[in-house]
Formats: C-alpha cells, structure tokens, sequence
C-alpha cells in the first residue's frame, strides 16, 4: 500500500507537474518560430549558392516564391496570439 501524501507534497507535485506543462507549451511555440527562421535561411543560402557556385541568377518566379517564403517566415516568427 501506498503510504499517504501530506497536503505540501501534493501542492509541490501538481506544481511541477503545470510547471512541465508550460515548459512543454513554450517550447513548441520556440520551435514553430525557429522553423520559419530556418526555412528562410535555408532558402536564401540556396540562392547565395546558386549565384556563387553555379552563376545562375534567380528568376522571376523563384524571386516572387522567396517573397513569399521570407513573408510566411516572418509571420511564424513575429505573429503573437
């Protein structure tokens, strides 16, 4: 048999227990902003190297794409609800 818990122990046990929750709630709203500031990177460091290595300038539509992948990343970033 499980022996009895005193009142503190239980407030300290769900107290940590809704402290892990926001902690778990806090990192997957980091990691959502993170994703967008990664896909933004990774795109641009896709073009620089295309330019670089390769001397291929973008064209219009991956011009008009990358607007739009800079936009959506800014908006993961930055939207706050």
């Amino acid at each position: 048999m499980a022996p009895l818990l005193k009142p503190t122990e239980i407030h300290a046990r769900r107290s940590s227990v809704e402290q892990a929750q926001h902690a778990q709630i806090t990192q997957r709203q980091e990691s959502g902003k993170l994703l967008g500031v990664y896909v933004v990177l990774f795109f641009l460091m896709a073009q620089l190297l295309n330019r670089v290595r390769f001397g291929q300038s973008p064209t219009a539509p991956i011009y008009a794409g990358g607007a739009l992948i800079v936009a959506g990343g800014l908006v993961m970033a930055f939207w706050r609800v």
